[in-house]
Order: structure tokens, then sequence, then C-alpha cells
């Protein structure tokens, strides 16, 4: 045994001692070097090793496959016996397969540090890192990738993804390139904020713009500023592009749809907008564009609480997907996508549109008025997407190109349709504000259409024959004052999900008897002139969940209500008539019921409201009736109890007994006796 300098060494022989010297000092030593230029200062690098310290684990005994995406490989090296960088693996492994052979060779029973850079294949994996019994233990292999489905097919459950710079690392990198320094010239800081804003912290973007703008002068950096977004730098372009060249044609093709109409929108609006375009399933694209970083999605909390989903994508790969479709022509008419205000001005004042388009997008922030000519779409027989959104057009279309699959146009300027547009492969049609009277007369075969939203068009005074449209899940028409007939054909649209007449308040009548099998909600909020509502087939509504009738003149609901088992929500709030209620026993799913202003008196509260097993919320406010239901207590779930406004109201019977129950009685003048319940904000709230 011996003793150096502290330390503690093992050993049975001069040259065994040795050797475990040299590699003691060796490995110290070796933590002072560089493997990469000694002049260069890498941002941020050392706070993000920090975060990968618990993944790495230098002192678990065991093999570790770790995805990451970025580069710490000088910072580590030296806790390895072995260690190699193999970079650019996606271009070195077309031109040699043999690192297989050495891999599991000669680093089986070795401490090994490897680094397989830019992985974009999963063969790529499976020859130079195989599983874990290749290497020795304590090594650690880790694979940089823009691909993270790549990850999980290998198997690799630990996982890195490398943030970009925040604000004061990118202002460093771009300084350090820009001005030799780490902050910038005080005269230049206003112009690096812009240059900052635009790389969004991306490294390539800080040190690609700082090193081309080193040593410039102000006027060529505001040159510069002006044609950032028209004239791509080659250098970011091409390495951006890497990713997008992997992908599969369909997927370019989505990926381009994405970029130039899409971002920003819900991903619930887009998977359908995208799988009717394509006739695909596009949730997998989205899922494999997100993986390879080409896309991203936000969760938004909304005011009711609930979550959705937004896609987007870096500004900058936004901008690359626009210079590829800029490259497919210097003329717009012969590009697949137009997106740009001035281009599309230019097809529709030179009549210059092609059947190469295939996309047209424009949505305006504001109601915008222009003179173009509709004859530009006479050429565009390749046309499967069109979104014109607050602008009106001078002109009215004599032609539209039957080869269009999604139609959103706002205020649409003609009174119909043209007589020769028959589009086979329409899937979904909306045109809000539009002039729209009738969108045809007598029978047409859409056999593909799904959606019809023809929202707040007040010139809309009937709809068409729904016969050849088997496949309509979705019929929207809020606030089309002028409707009053809806065709008695809708009554058998066996796919129909979605009926929203929301403020349609000329209709007077409704077809007598609906047999819909797929209807989920039906929505007729503010008929006001409705006095009778449809009665259901039997066994045929099942899928109903929601139905409002709030505002209508309904004075009794059928019988045939009790076939609607599958309703969660019933709101008959406001009728204009007094309301009689049908027996609601049978409806025990549901969870909301909304009977406020509804003229109730004593006794028209059927006593069988205690058999709603699932309701949640009981709304009763503004009514006549001076004692409530006995029943009531049955109502185990029952969390909100809303009575305001009930004047009349002279005792609460005895209530159910869940903590969780509120009850408002704000305005209860009449109010005597109150059972024990749960006390809070009363003053403020009426509630207790």
């Amino acid at each position: 045994m011996f003793f150096l300098n502290g330390y503690f060494i093992p050993c049975r022989c001069e040259r065994e001692l040795i050797e475990k010297i040299v590699q003691s000092v060796w490995r110290i030593v070796q933590a002072t070097f560089t493997l990469l230029d000694s002049s260069q200062t890498f941002v941020g690098v050392n706070f993000r090793l920090e975060q990968l310290s618990s993944l790495l684990a230098h002192d678990a005994n065991d093999v570790r496959f770790i995805g990451i995406t970025g580069m710490v490989y000088d910072k580590i090296f030296h806790h390895f016996e072995v260690h190699s960088f193999l970079g650019n693996i996606r271009e070195v492994s077309k031109k040699d397969q043999c690192g297989i052979i050495f891999i599991k060779k000669c680093l089986r029973n070795k401490k090994v540090l490897l680094v397989l850079d830019d992985v974009d294949d999963l063969k790529q994996l499976e020859v130079l890192a195989g599983n874990q019994s290749w290497f020795g233990m304590g090594s650690r292999i880790v694979i940089t990738t823009r691909n993270e489905g790549l990850l999980v097919q290998h198997g690799i459950a630990a996982s890195y993804k490398m943030r970009g710079l925040n604000d004061c690392e990118a202002l460093e990198l771009f300084s350090l390139n820009a001005f030799r320094k780490e902050q910038p010239e005080k005269d230049f800081l206003e112009l690096s904020e812009h240059f900052l804003k635009y790389a969004r912290g991306l490294p390539l973007v800080l040190k690609t713009l700082g090193s081309f703008l080193h040593t410039r002068g102000q006027d060529a950096w505001k040159s510069v500023l002006d044609n950032i977004h028209t004239v791509p730098n080659p250098t970011i372009f091409n390495t951006l592009k890497i990713s997008y060249d992997g992908l599969e044609d369909m997927e370019k093709r989505v990926f381009l749809d994405v970029a130039c109409f899409h971002k920003g929108k819900c991903m619930k609006q887009v998977i359908p907008i995208l799988d009717n375009s394509f006739e695909v399933s596009s949730s997998i694209m989205i899922d494999l564009l997100i993986e390879k970083s080409l896309l991203t999605v936000a969760k938004r909390i909304q005011y009711d609480n609930s979550a959705k989903y937004f896609i987007g994508m870096h500004d900058l790969i936004q901008e690359m997907a626009w210079t590829i479709v800029g490259q497919e022509s210097k003329e717009p008419g012969l590009r697949s996508r137009l997106w740009l205000p001035d281009d599309i001005l230019h097809i529709f004042t030179t009549n210059t549109g092609t059947r190469a388009i295939e996309g047209i997008g424009l949505q305006l922030p504001e109601i915008e008025k222009v003179h173009w000519s509709c004859e530009a779409f006479s050429n565009m027989h390749g046309l499967r997407f069109l979104e014109l959104d607050n602008l009106i057009i001078s002109s009215s279309p004599k032609f539209l190109p039957c080869s269009l699959r999604i139609i959103i146009w706002s205020w649409y300027p003609s009174k119909s349709l043209p007589p020769s547009f028959h589009p086979r492969f329409l899937t979904e049609l909306r045109m809000h504000h539009s002039k729209l009277v009738r969108l045809w007369d007598g029978k047409e075969n859409f056999p593909k259409l799904k959606c019809i939203d023809m929202s707040f068009s007040n010139k809309l005074i009937g709809t068409p024959d729904f016969t050849g449209l088997q496949n309509l899940e979705e019929l929207i028409l809020l606030w089309c004052k002028n409707l009053v007939e809806i065709h008695s054909s809708i009554a058998v649209l066996k796919k129909l999900k979605v009926l929203n007449l929301c403020g349609c308040e000329s209709i007077k009548s409704l077809p007598s008897k609906v047999e819909m099998d797929s209807l989920e909600s039906l929505i007729l909020t503010g008929c006001s002139k409705v006095k009778k509502f449809p009665e259901f087939s039997n066994q045929r509504m099942k899928s109903l969940s929601t139905l409002f009738l709030d505002a209508t003149a309904i004075e009794k609901l059928p019988s045939s209500i009790e076939h609607l088992v599958g309703l969660t929500k019933l709101s008959i709030n406001r009728c204009t008539k007094e309301l009689v209620l049908s027996s609601l026993y049978h409806l025990r799913c549901l969870e909301v019921l909304e009977l406020s202003y509804c003229d109730l008196g004593e006794g028209d509260i059927s006593d069988d409201i205690g058999c709603l097993s699932s309701l949640k919320e009981l709304d009763l406010s503004g009514n006549n009736f001076v004692t409530l239901p006995a029943s009531i207590k049955y109502l185990s779930r029952l969390e909100y109890l809303l009575l305001m406004g009930c004047q009349r109201l002279e005792q609460l019977p005895d209530l159910p007994p869940n903590r969780k129950l509120h009850v408002y009685l704000f305005d209860c003048t009449s109010l005597k006796r109150r059972s024990c319940v749960f006390f809070k904000n009363k003053r403020r709230t009426g509630q207790i």
C-alpha cells in the first residue's frame, strides 16, 4: 500500500503503482484540456451542464443512453477511460458502415463516453450503439438528434431538450461575434436588440449574424435588418433546411401548409383542415413534425378552465418554409401557396392564376374593401384551400374551382354560389357575414361535405335540400336573423353532430320529428318564434348531450324527451311563454339543468327531479314557486343550487348532505326558513 499526497493507493507491485499514478494524474490534467478551439467562449454551457448532471450520473455503475440536443463534450470526457466524438453522423453514415465492428470488439469492457452527433436514422443507432451490453459499466452514450422519435424507438428514456439562450446569454453570444466583447457598443444597443428578437435564442443565428456584422457600420446593420425577412442568410437557411429535407413527401406538404396558413391556430381546428385537404390522417404527421422540432404546441387555459392547444413554430423555421415555396418560381401564379397580400393582389389584378396554386390564405386584422377580379379563379384548377378573412371584394365570382376542399371566406360578395360550382371534394364551407340568400337551389350532391357555417349571414332566408349531404356533421347558422326556413330533409341527417341555430329569430317552425342518430349538440337559443319542439325518435337520439332552448317560445317539452338518455346539459332559461315541464325521470346522465326565469309556479317542478342522480348544477332563479320538491334532498352530487330572485319562495326543503353544496339566495325576499348549509360570502353574493 502507498500513500501519495493524501491519496491511499492499494497495489501489489511497482508497475501497478506507476500505472495507477499515471491514470490519476492524467485524469486530473485532462480535465484542464479543451478539445475545441480555446479561443472560443461557449455561452450558457455551464448552466446547461449542471442541468445534465443528474442524467449523466457519473458515479452510477451502469450503462446509460442519453438523448440530447447540443454538446458539452469537452467538459466531461475526462471521467472516462475511452472517449469518442463521432460528429455529423447524418453524412458520415452514408459513407462508412464499419463502426459496429470497432465498437463491439474494442469498447465492450471499457468505461466509455461515446457521443453520436446529429443522428437522423434508427439504423445509425442500431449500428453504432446497439444496446447496453456493448459497453463497460459506467459508460455514457450521448446521442444528439433533431428527431426525438428516434430516441423513443431505440428505448432511450432519458433525454434532455436543449433550450434556446435566454436574453442575457443571447446578447453575450451576439456581442462576442459582432464586437469581440461581451456587451455591444452603446450606439449599437438598440439595433442589437432587433437582431436578438429575430434570432429568438438560436445560437446559430446569433453567431452567424454577429460575425457577418462585425466591423460594419450602422447603415450596413440597418440594411441587413431591412432585408432580414426577405433575403435569408444562406448559412442559416441551409442548416435549418436539413430537417425539412429529411421529411417524407406528405410530411413536407403538411409542414408547408402549416407554415403558410395555420401557424397560431387551434390544433382542433387545424387537424380536420389538413385531414380533408390531403385525405390523410394528419395527426401522426403533426406529432412527427413536433418530434423533429419543426413544429411546436402551446397549451392555453381558457376562461372556463378548459385547455386548448395551439400549433406554432419558430419564426426562422417559418421563414425557411416560405423561402422554399418562394423558390418554386419568381412568378406568384406558379407557386403552390400564396399568403402574402402583395402576391395575392398581383394574382387577382393581373388574372395570372394557374393550376400550380394549391392554397390561398389571407387573414386581415381589419375589414378592407378591394377591387379585384375574380376571373383569376378560372385557371386555378388545382386549388384545394381558400381562406379570405375580412376582405370585401367588389366583384362576384362567376367561377370557383371544383377542386376546392376547404372554403373559408367571410364577406362573400354574391347572393349564391356559381351555378357551375359542383365541388365533389368539398369538405368544409365557412362563409361568415356573407351576402348569400341561398346556397343553391334544388338538390346538390356533395358527398364529402362535413361542415357548413354561414353565421351572421343576415340575407340568408333558407337552407338547401340536405338530401345529397349525407356526410354532413356540422350545420352552424348563428345569428342568421332573416332565416325563416329549415328544409325538412335535415331531420334524417344520420351523421349530423352539431346543429346551431342560435339567434335565428325569424324561424317559426322545425321538423315535427327528428331522427339524427349522431346528434350531440342542439342549440336553439334565441329562436324566439319557435313554439313547438320536435318529437325525438325512439332509441335514435342517445348521442345528444347538450340541448339549449333559452329564449324560445316553447310552451311544452315533448314527452319523447325521455329518449335523450345521454343528455348532460339542458338549458331552458328565459322562455317567452309559460313552460310546462315533462317528466325528466329518465335523464339519469343530466349534470346541468337550467330553468331560470321560466315563470314556473307552485307544483310545476315535478317531484321526480330527485331521480336525477348525476345532477351537479340546478338553476331555478327568477321563478314563482313558494316551495321546492322535497325530493331535492336526494340529489347527492348537487354542488350548485341557484335560486336568485325567487321572491315568492318561503322556505327551503332539506338539502343534500353534500359539503360541496353552494346555495345562492340573493333577492329571495319571502324566504323564512333556511336549512343548515355551508355559509360563504353571504353578504356579497347572496350565497349561503
